[in-house]
């Protein structure tokens, strides 16, 4: 996650979905893996803000995040915690580890020491979401190339063993349908005891939401999000059920 991607309607979309789940009781914690800004033109589709007919899958969100991006010029992951938009949660913001001309074994060093503190931050909340620039690592990646733009799956897989229930956020990109399959499914199959869920938010780029829950959690989470999908969400084909 960026601070330049803050607000666009991919977050409108995501913080729809936390924000319900936390409505309904969920205590969630969300670990950014905030990078800093690039530069680049992503995160820029902020128009829907200026398009009312986006205000009815969640006035309060909506009307949050034009007062922020639109009024105030202001795009700050921040502003989650300070103006409550996902009840109850937590927000780990400790940026990712610089990635400079350090040996990889001090690089790792960092990323498991940054990852140790997010795992000690979000203890206790039910849910923990994951919100990477690029999402999971995919298998075969080099091990230090991009990395911070990435969460690792023994990292998804240490908050699952910790006991709290996961959600991350991946997009298929150009991947062929078999190897779309085999990502999303990756947390999966490195702990074949959970539980696996799936939600795809269809404006702007495409945005994937894979869940890896406990069986204690698995129907109650699921529960909610069918009432997600039966809202204003998913009547209108923002979000749909992604298989996993």
């Amino acid at each position: 996650m960026k601070d330049q991607y803050f607000g666009d309607i991919g977050d409108y979309g995501k913080y729809g979905l936390l924000r319900s789940l936390a409505e309904h009781g969920v205590s969630i914690s969300v670990n950014w893996y905030l990078t800093p800004d690039d530069g680049s033109a992503d995160g820029k589709f902020v128009r829907y803000l200026s398009d009312e007919k986006y205000r009815r899958y969640c006035p309060a969100l909506y009307d949050a995040l034009k007062e922020c991006v639109i009024d105030r010029g202001r795009r700050d992951v921040s502003v989650m915690s300070e103006a409550g938009l996902i009840p109850g949660a937590k927000f780990f913001t400790e940026p990712m580890p610089v990635i400079d001309g350090a040996p990889p074994a001090e690089r790792n060093r960092r990323r498991k020491e940054w990852h140790e503190r997010a795992l000690a931050f979000c203890a206790g909340s039910e849910l923990v979401f994951l919100d990477p620039d690029n999402g999971i690592r995919p298998e075969g990646q080099r091990p230090l190339q991009q990395s911070e733009k990435y969460a690792f799956l023994e990292e998804a897989a240490d908050y699952w063993n910790a006991g709290q229930n996961v959600v991350y956020y991946c997009h298929k990109g150009r991947r062929t349908a078999p190897q779309w399959e085999a990502y999303k499914s990756a947390l999966s199959a490195l702990i074949p005891a959970s539980e696996p869920a799936g939600l795809t938010f269809h404006r702007g780029t495409q945005r994937s939401y894979i869940f890896s829950l406990h069986d204690e959690a698995a129907e109650g989470i699921k529960r909610l999000l069918d009432e997600f999908l039966s809202s204003e969400w998913g009547g209108s084909g923002m979000f749909t059920y992604e298989p996993v």
